[in-house]
């Protein structure tokens, strides 16, 4: 999680260093990143860095729209002990008999057929870049059932905007337009209408 968040730390963001601490007790420092981006749903990244390896222990992502982290993952312990090599070793109990299955052959091209040729479906594209990019489908993937969109359970989870509807959560935005495109991201409602506009 840390690297992929990393990975996307550019020129948009300011990246500082927090205060010493303790998680699973190790001793870390803190990278903060801050987008520089006003559309964007994310206040910051906290990633807590072991002193000593180097090694992400945990990762907070803080939404502008609630005060506690809007995801939170980490290690609540860690040893870099390297395990014994008996603990990989496995002796079937007394009176098992072990078989080895090969697989079949044509059943990974079974399976292709069974999903079908997708190639006429809508590809994602981005538009954008930062902590401001939007990903975009020119149609919902066929795989997503129609009828779900007006389940009531689903349905409670959708909020009708001037064009369309939209799933919202603290660090991500998802408008369904009423012609059925789709428009995503870490961004505000307002934002997504105005790129589904242009």
């Amino acid at each position: 999680v840390a690297n992929y968040l990393m990975e996307r730390i550019g020129e948009s963001t300011t990246v500082s260093v927090g205060k010493d601490h303790s998680v699973a007790g190790r001793t870390a420092y803190q990278l903060i990143a801050q987008p520089n981006a006003a559309n964007s749903l994310i206040e910051s990244v906290v990633i807590s860095v072991d002193s000593e390896t180097g090694m992400a222990l945990d990762v907070k992502v803080y939404s502008v729209e609630q005060e506690e982290p809007a995801m939170h993952v980490g290690f609540e312990s860690i040893s870099f002990d390297i395990p014994a090599a008996s603990t990989f070793s496995f002796t079937p109990p007394a009176g098992t008999t072990v078989e080895t299955f090969e697989t079949p052959e044509g059943l990974e091209d079974g399976l292709k057929a069974e999903r079908g040729d997708k190639s006429d479906q809508a590809k994602p594209e981005v538009i954008g870049e930062g902590w401001e990019s939007v990903m975009y489908l020119s149609a919902i993937p066929s795989e997503v059932p129609m009828d779900l969109l007006e389940n009531e359970l689903f349905a409670d989870l959708m909020t009708t905007v001037s064009g369309g509807k939209v799933f919202s959560t603290p660090v991500l935005n998802v408008l369904i337009t009423d012609s059925g495109e789709v428009f995503a991201g870490a961004v505000t409602i307002a934002f997504l209408q105005e790129v589904a506009a242009r």
